[in-house]
């Protein structure tokens, strides 16, 4: 994101999914995995409903509610749709995001995400020879 960022014309929403499916594929603790927020944004949990938990749909909910609304308005907090709390955009200088797990509360917004991984790709990254 940050490689990215000098380049944009629009705000940036950058989020964690942190809330595990019911039927993992892997142990415990991998936690969620790669594309699980997808059956979330699409709202599966309202269509299978015995195979998902009323959390599960609350997050389902949360979810379309932040992507239909920045459909239509290209912010994720204004539109039609009621959301659990702000969403605020991601700068280089203020580095946040949104942790979207069971309860999505102002405690949400996170700072950060993985900073020493970003950096070491950041400065890996510039110091590649221009090919």
């Amino acid at each position: 994101m940050c490689l990215a960022s000098g380049y944009r014309a629009a705000r940036t929403y950058s989020y964690l999914f942190s809330h595990p499916t019911r039927m993992p594929v892997y142990p415990g603790w991998v936690g969620a995995d790669h594309a699980d927020d997808l059956q979330y944004i699409f709202g599966k949990p309202f269509v299978n409903t015995l195979a998902y938990r009323p959390q599960d749909r609350d997050v389902s909910e949360a979810m379309m509610a932040y992507w239909s609304n920045f459909a239509a308005t290209g912010d994720p907090n204004n539109g039609n749709s009621k959301v659990p709390t702000p969403w605020l955009n991601y700068t280089t200088l203020n580095g946040q995001y949104l942790e979207i797990t069971k309860r999505i509360t102002n405690k949400s917004m996170k700072q950060d995400l993985r900073s020493p991984y970003v950096r070491f790709w950041v400065t890996t990254y510039r110091s590649l020879p221009n090919a």
